[in-house]
């Protein structure tokens, strides 16, 4: 037959304590159950009665007394043992639980052995509370409260024989606590010595004699020595002892291999003290750790028994992690202080670069050329630098804190749109604007500004780098109109040097057939031919003139004398609605320049003025001495020739133009546009320069410089000689174009000459091999073959030492580049039949 497995049912709505009594009451070999509340508990009790029934008073719904009472009040229940667990703080406790007809109380914290015991005395009683016939209700009053105890006397007598047995067990604890209390004062008076002694600690060597020190401290300590490593050593580093009069010898050397168990405690072992004969004392090794790491040894000695048990294996345990925890913090404070050490020199060290940095950079900042501005969030001046000031004159007392605003008469709307931009944290670049700034002045700015943004990214201002570029827009300006001018130039050279070589074809034919027609009546159409091919010559001298590449005879000027000339054509040729006044001061230099050329300019600069005067007006020409605006003559003086008239004035975008070929002022019909071009290539070409000044309504003023005498730089250079006319020669003719060539040609032939005519220099040199003999060479300076007419000329001259050099060239370049060579004379194209006949005579003179 199988024994009975008697079943206990827990009512606790905590689940540790619940999962705690099932865990504790299945190792006993009871069958237990368990419900979280009053009404669970009492559902599973009707459905499968148990044995006994352990319950908590406090639950929520159903407490432990309800349950109690419908347990007993239930058929089939009313013999079920119930144990009441509760904390017993009252009298009434009890009371209530007698007339809930509880069987026994359990206090909490409870004994699982008397709770044992307890489970199994109700279990053995039970048939004895069956036959106990229930009695009259007692009465019993309790701090002025009356209550009714039903219970059955063998149900109080085990309900008081559980109290009794709880109250006992309760004062042995209380007095073991007692005493413990008294050890754990001890300890943690010993504990707070100790921390508060390592809690002053700054080194280790201060952690090793305060540990050693306060170690005594703890009950049944005598002696105390403390081990630190240093790298692979392990010396004493403190030791201290309680009596017999002085420092006991070390018999405690570091434990090899670790001074502590597996589990990290402390161990102990029994010596015979060296003091007193079969006294036994106690020793503890502790190990100091830092982490993973063993730094150190803590040993301990002492008489008392005490030092071994539980306690003071836990007090122990506590003092070594103590004492490794002020080691760590005192390795770690003399790290810090090494390293604040090392950080406050590197500190020091970096303001001072930063310092360095920042008088470097306010350095840069002041000495930039360009103005730099440093603007807050509310686009205010903050900082600026020494060309900020000069440019916007930035009084250095009020300034600061003023809008940027202030700066310009009128804000620039660029600089306003800008603004926007900075405040959206995008940056400005290359920025042009002209600006009136707040002195009245208005200049060309180019503007680059940076937006500042905080980690935020908020915007906190802006530095605005503000370059003046007036003057070097000017120059800029100055030099593409020079470019454009140069470029102009070229172009109208290279039409002109094309346009002489037709018209030397043309005026040469005609000046032959005029030869051989004598009375015909086709000799006016002729005349009329040969004066608009001249006239063509003249317009191509122009654009000569213009491209600076016009043959010029230069000399020394007397410019007074010259201005005296001059004064008698202009009175004439100005008119009497015209007030002339010509101002020449007193020893002025000469100048070097073509005279004829010269006059012309003055003349035509003249002529410009009346014609801006329809009205009449005053025109004024002055002489003075200036600097000569030319590089090539770096410090030169030269001569200002100042025209001045009182006429209408020039619109300002005429101005850039008024000087290239073709463009003119006047009304249609009233001007070639050639007249100031031809002054402008004149005057560079001598080295000059020309400006212009004109405001609409008040006048037009030129002013023409030339080159001063008094330099040693410019020197006249020499000029071909002119001679007598010569009879026929031998002459080689060297001429590419065909049409030139036979008409050159024939003009020569008409005069007597014998002509061999050649299109290259190699068929030149050639003719000559064959062993002809020339009187005259007659060849292009610009041979589009090599070599070169100069070439030429100097190979032939090898050959035939008596040979005579004429070349002929369309631009000025090469007949100046001759000239000054001295080597051979150079016939300008176009030329008359008669300039040619006259130029090889001259070579014979």
């Amino acid at each position: 037959m199988t024994a009975h497995v008697p079943s206990v049912l827990i009512a606790e709505d905590s689940p540790t304590q619940r999962a705690q009594l099932v865990g504790f009451l299945t190792q006993l070999g009871y069958s237990v159950s368990s419900a979280r509340s009053g009404g669970e508990a009492y559902a599973i009790a009707v459905e499968h009665p148990p044995d006994i029934v352990i319950s908590d008073i406090l639950m929520p719904g159903m407490d432990g007394y309800e349950l109690c009472q419908r347990i007993k009040s239930t058929a089939g229940l009313e013999e079920t043992p119930v144990i009441l667990v509760t904390s017993l703080s009252q009298p009434q406790d009890v009371l209530a639980g007698l007339e809930a007809g509880a069987d026994s109380f359990i206090i909490k914290p409870y004994d699982e052995q008397i709770l044992s015991s307890r489970i199994t005395y109700l279990l053995k009683n039970r048939r004895l509370r069956r036959s106990e016939i229930s009695g009259e209700p007692l009465e019993v009053e309790i701090g002025g409260e009356r209550h009714h105890v039903t219970a059955r006397r063998q149900q109080i007598l085990d309900l008081l024989i559980s109290t009794y047995a709880q109250a006992v067990h309760l004062f042995s604890a209380l007095d073991q606590g007692r005493q413990e209390l008294s050890q754990s004062y001890e300890v943690l008076r010993a504990l707070y010595d100790m921390t508060d002694g390592l809690n002053r600690c700054h080194t280790p060597s201060d952690v090793a004699t305060v540990s050693a020190v306060r170690s005594l401290g703890i009950p049944g300590v005598r002696d105390s020595w403390l081990y630190l490593r240093e790298d692979d050593a392990m010396p004493l580093a403190s030791q201290h002892h309680q009596g017999r009069g002085g420092p006991r010898p070390d018999p405690f050397p570091p434990p090899i291999g670790g001074g502590e168990g597996s589990e990290g405690v402390p161990l102990i072992r029994e010596f015979e003290s060296a003091w007193g004969r079969g006294a036994l004392w106690h020793h503890a090794s502790m190990a100091l750790r830092l982490g993973q790491r063993t730094v150190g040894y803590l040993h301990l000695a002492g008489p008392d028994l005490a030092i071994s048990d539980e306690v003071a294996l836990r007090t122990l345990a506590g003092v070594a992690s103590q004492i490794s925890i002020a080691l760590e913090r005192a390795t770690l404070h003399t790290h810090l202080e090494n390293e604040v050490r090392k950080r406050t020199q590197r500190l020091q060290e970096e303001v001072e670069e930063r310092r360095q940095a920042t008088e470097t950079i306010s350095a840069i900042f002041n000495a930039s050329p360009v103005a730099l501005v440093s603007l807050d969030s509310h686009l205010r001046l903050a900082t600026w630098n020494r060309a900020a000031r000069n440019s916007f004159h930035i009084d250095e007392a009020t300034a600061r804190g003023k809008p940027w605003t202030d700066f310009f008469s009128t804000p620039p709307r660029e600089l306003e749109r800008a603004a926007g931009t900075l405040r959206s944290g995008m940056e400005v670049t290359g920025l042009e604007l002209r600006a009136a700034l707040a002195s009245g002045t208005e200049r060309m700015l180019h503007v680059d500004a940076e937006p500042l943004i905080d980690t935020d990214g908020e915007f906190r201002g802006a530095v605005i780098a503000i370059d003046d570029i007036t003057d070097r827009r000017q120059v800029m300006e100055q030099l593409h109109q020079a470019q454009k001018m140069e470029a102009v130039g070229n172009l109208t050279g290279g039409i002109a040097h094309d346009f002489n070589n037709l018209l030397t074809s043309i005026i040469g034919n005609l000046d032959l057939a005029l030869l051989k027609l004598g009375a015909h009546a086709a000799r006016t159409h002729l005349d009329i031919a040969l004066r608009a091919s001249l006239r063509g010559s003249e317009v191509s001298r122009k654009l000569l003139a213009f491209a600076r590449k016009q043959p010029l005879e230069p000399s020394a000027i007397d410019v007074a004398g010259m201005m005296g000339e001059l004064r008698i054509l202009l009175e004439s040729t100005l008119g009497s609605r015209v007030r002339l006044s010509i101002l020449v001061p007193p020893n002025v230099p000469k100048v070097y320049a073509d005279p004829v050329q010269l006059e012309s300019a003055i003349m035509n600069l003249a002529i410009n003025g009346r014609d801006a005067m329809p009205s009449g007006g005053s025109l004024g020409i002055t002489v003075s001495t200036g600097p000569l605006d030319d590089p090539a003559y770096p410090g030169q003086q030269g001569v200002v020739f100042a025209v001045a008239d009182t006429g209408t004035g020039i619109q300002p975008a005429h101005l850039e133009r008024i000087f290239e070929p073709f463009f003119t002022t006047k009304e249609k019909g009233k001007g070639t546009g050639l007249g100031l071009a031809m002054v402008y290539g004149f005057t560079r070409q001598s080295g000059g320069s020309i400006t212009v000044d004109s405001e609409m309504g008040t006048g037009t003023t030129f002013r023409l410089t030339l080159p001063a005498m008094s330099s040693p730089d410019i020197a006249p250079p020499p000029v071909a000689s002119v001679g007598a006319a010569a009879g026929g020669r031998a002459i080689l003719l060297v001429e590419a174009n065909e049409e030139i060539r036979d008409t050159i040609r024939a003009t020569l032939e008409g005069f007597g000459h014998v002509v061999q005519a050649v299109g290259g220099a190699d068929e030149a040199l050639a003719a000559i091999d064959t062993g002809e003999r020339f009187e005259v060479l007659l060849a292009e300076l610009g041979l589009q073959a090599a070599p070169s007419g100069c070439n030429l000329a100097d190979r032939v001259t090898e050959r035939l030492p008596d040979c005579r050099v004429l070349l002929m060239s369309s631009t000025a370049e090469a007949v100046e580049h001759e000239a000054k060579r001295g080597a051979y004379t150079v016939l300008g194209k176009p030329f008359r039949i008669n300039d040619l006949q006259k130029a090889i005579t001259d070579l014979f003179s």
